[in-house]
């Protein structure tokens, strides 16, 4: 798959941005489902999963700062709340226990976690150790995660979750996690959700980081991600960052994701931004994507408009090609 296909697909899917966080090295049709995802004790027993360096920590239990030593207070609290009714209430207690036992000791609570869960098949104690694991140890929850033999989906949902939280705390720390676990072949992933996160608060930083990792899908996505963030809240912000930029690749792939985001409300404006683009065949795809959504509603009307464009007219030829014969990200 070429660079600008691959920059293409990420257009249309950056607007609800799936990530692929972790992905079992087996193939799907041996992958385990998200019911009967199984991790067994015995594995976390011997240490075939990564080992937490947990700092002591004070945490509040009942109102209260107490300081838990071992991991037989949390046993009895968890003895107690298993007791409890099933409902809100119950949920929102072990909740709270598995919450605060993963910051105190991540390795004894995952195990208990664990332990619910192939009882029951109920994820939520398991979520909550790993949320509170990642209070004092972000990498390290998500290394325990990434180690785990659950499902794609699972992995998915809950590594969304930590490294989106990470990121919103400490968006540099995160993306050095994320540079050194890293999926190059799959669009999205780690870096793509970094980056789009990052882009919220400090889009340029986003944007610097995404261009310079090394070259791999997960890069452009998250290019494509960083840009298309920053565009939902200052347009004009982006095209003058871009604008400035040396030509290359990085520069192309912002440009054509550009052009998407101002054809969707001036058609003439994005084919000025795919006309920049220097990859021909990236160029031909860039203001296909700007006018896509006038040929939804007019067809007849994309003519008109590409003719008042900078695009010559072999390569107006060749965009209504891709329009009518569809789909024009391919």
């Amino acid at each position: 798959m070429g660079l600008f296909k691959r920059w293409a697909l990420g257009i249309i899917c950056v607007g609800s941005l799936v990530v692929l966080i972790f992905r079992n090295s087996n193939s799907s049709k041996n992958r385990v489902s998200p019911v009967d995802a199984r991790v067994s004790p015995v594995a976390i027993a011997q240490k075939e999963m990564p080992q937490l360096e947990m700092p002591p920590a004070v945490v509040p239990i009942s109102g209260k700062q107490t300081q838990i030593k071992n991991g037989e207070t949390f046993q009895l609290q968890l003895a107690m709340a298993l007791t409890m009714p099933d409902g809100p209430a119950k949920k929102l207690r072990l909740d709270q226990i598995f919450a605060l036992w993963g910051q105190q000791d991540g390795q004894a609570a995952l195990a208990s976690a664990v332990a619910e869960f192939e009882k029951s098949g109920n994820l939520s104690m398991m979520r909550s150790t790993l949320h509170g694991i990642s209070e004092v140890n972000p990498g390290g929850a998500l290394d325990l995660l990434k180690a785990m033999n659950l499902s794609d989906r699972i992995k998915t949902d809950m590594g969304s979750e930590l490294l989106g939280q990470w990121v919103g705390k400490d968006a540099a720390s995160a993306s050095r996690w994320v540079t050194g676990n890293r999926y190059k072949e799959w669009w999205g992933g780690p870096a793509a959700l970094v980056a789009e996160v990052w882009a919220r608060s400090d889009p340029q930083s986003a944007i610097q980081w995404s261009s310079q990792l090394s070259p791999g899908l997960d890069q452009m996505s998250a290019l494509v991600a960083a840009t298309s963030r920053w565009s939902k809240t200052d347009l004009q912000g982006v095209a003058d960052y871009v604008s400035r930029q040396s030509p290359g690749s990085s520069r192309d792939i912002m440009a054509g994701t550009l052009a998407h985001e101002f054809g969707q409300e001036d058609p003439l404006s994005g084919l000025k931004w795919a006309a920049t683009v220097q990859d021909p065949t990236g160029r031909q795809r860039a203001a296909a994507g700007a006018v896509a959504d006038v040929y939804a509603k007019d067809p007849g009307q994309v003519k008109l408009i590409l003719k008042q464009s900078d695009l010559s007219p072999p390569e107006q030829t060749a965009v209504l090609g891709r329009l009518q014969n569809g789909p024009w990200w391919k």
